[in-house]
């Protein structure tokens, strides 16, 4: 059965375009920000992190064969996909 095409669906992608000489292992300062204490790179929502998947909800806006257009994606163009799935119906309030 096709994803409804009003639903919102769960992307999950790979962070390809940050070079691994960029890669960040250790806590830092928010922005460079010194006054600021160092935080985790996960607490920090930086590209540059040693675990490169990133999620998404966006809308389904259409299925085209193998093709899904979607809407709100927060990935750039060509970015890989790794998988996605429909939200179940009780998370789908939170759709976009």
């Amino acid at each position: 059965m096709p994803p409804d095409p009003v639903a919102g669906l769960d992307v999950v992608y790979h962070f390809n375009r940050v070079p691994v000489v960029k890669i960040e292992t250790g806590a830092r300062h928010l922005h460079g920000n010194t006054d600021w204490p160092k935080v985790a790179i996960f607490a920090q929502r930086s590209k540059n992190r040693t675990h490169r998947p990133g999620v998404s909800r966006c809308r389904l806006i259409k299925v085209d064969g193998l093709d899904l257009h979607v809407q709100g994606l927060d990935a750039v163009d060509g970015t890989p996909v790794l998988g996605h799935q429909c939200p179940s119906r009780t998370t789908r309030s939170a759709r976009p």
